[in-house]
C-alpha cells in the first residue's frame, strides 16, 4: 500500500488541525512504532515550532517546504523531532522528521513557475527511499496555490477536524471545491473523513456533532475539548506520554487512528 499520505485542513484556524498532527503523529510513532513525516505547510509555524521543541538548533536546516517545491534535496529540508517521554530524561527520537514552514510559503508569487509532476516525482521517491509509513501534512487555513500543490504532489487524502461551532462547518463546501481542484493532478485525493478535533458535552456542542454526522465522511470520534490536550501543546509532550489511566484525550487519538485505518482499508478495497 506504501505510505499513508493525508493532509488535514480546514479554512478556519483554530479547529485543531496542528494538536491533530501533534498527537496523531506522536502516537503512531511512540504507540505504533510507524516512521512518520510530517510537512509544515502553514506559514504561521506552529507545527514546526512544536516538533523541534526538543531539537537542537543546529539540526533545525536553514532550507523549508518552500525550498523543496523550488527544488532543494528534501534531505536539506527536515530534521528529526524528539520527546522527553518523562521529566528531565534526555530527549528521544522515535522515528517523527519533519519539513519545517517558511513566512514564504504564504506568498502566492512563488507558486508561478513550479513544476507539480516533478515534484510529484521527487517527493514519491524520496517517500519510498526513506520507508516512512505515514506522511501527515498541516495545511494552513486558507492558500489556494499552496493546496493545489499539496493535494496534487503530497497526499492521497483529506482529513477534515471541526471545532464546535457552524464556523467551521459552514467552510465545508469551500474544502469539497478545493479537493475537486486537486483532482486534476491526483485522481485519487479524497476526504477521508470528518470529525470533530474540540469537543466538550455542552448543548452547542452536541448540535454541532448532530450536523457533521449528517456527512457521509463522518468519522464518529471526538476529541475532547480539555486541559489535558492544552498542556500537551504548550510542554511539547504529547498525550501518548500520559500515563493516567482517567486520561480521555489518549484513547481519543487511538480510536481516531483505528477509523482511519478501517476507512484506508475500505477505500484500498473499493479501488481493486
Amino acid at each position: 500500500m506504501g505510505a499513508k499520505r493525508i493532509a488535514f485542513i480546514n479554512g478556519k484556524g483554530g479547529v485543531g488541525k496542528t494538536t491533530s498532527v501533534f498527537n496523531l503523529a506522536a502516537t503512531l510513532a511512540v504507540e505504533h512504532e510507524e516512521k512518520i513525516l510530517v510537512i509544515d505547510a502553514d506559514k504561521q509555524k506552529n507545527t514546526t515550532a512544536l516538533f523541534t521543541m526538543n531539537t537542537e538548533e543546529e539540526e533545525i536546516p536553514e532550507k523549508s517546504l518552500m525550498d523543496f517545491l523550488k527544488g532543494a534535496d528534501p534531505k536539506e529540508c527536515i530534521c528529526k523531532s524528539y520527546f522527553r517521554p518523562r521529566g528531565n530524561m534526555n530527549p528521544r527520537y522515535y522515528g517523527i522528521d519533519v519539513m519545517i514552514a517558511d513566512i514564504a510559503l504564504a506568498d502566492e508569487g512563488n507558486y508561478s513557475d513550479l513544476n507539480l509532476k516533478t515534484i510529484k516525482k521527487r517527493f514519491e521517491k524520496f517517500v519510498t527511499d526513506e520507508k516512512y509509513d505515514w506522511v501527515l501534512v498541516d495545511m494552513p487555513p486558507s492558500n489556494m496555490a499552496l493546496n493545489k500543490a499539496i493535494f496534487g504532489c503530497f497526499v492521497d487524502y483529506v482529513l477534515v477536524p471541526f471545532s464546535s461551532d457552524n464556523f467551521s462547518i459552514d467552510g465545508y463546501g469551500d474544502i469539497m471545491d478545493e479537493v475537486d481542484m486537486g483532482r486534476g493532478l491526483n485522481p485519487k485525493l479524497e476526504i477521508l473523513g470528518v470529525y470533530l478535533a474540540r469537543y466538550s458535552n455542552w448543548a452547542s456542542h452536541r448540535w454541532a456533532k448532530g450536523e457533521i454526522a449528517n456527512f457521509k465522511e463522518y468519522i464518529d470520534v471526538q476529541i475532547p475539548h480539555c486541559s489535558e490536550i492544552a498542556d500537551a501543546m504548550i510542554l511539547g509532550k504529547p498525550v501518548c506520554f500520559n500515563a493516567n489511566s482517567s486520561s480521555k484525550a489518549k484513547p481519543a487519538y487511538e480510536k481516531l487512528i483505528k477509523e482511519i485505518n478501517k476507512k484506508l482499508k475500505k477505500n484500498v478495497i473499493k479501488v481493486k
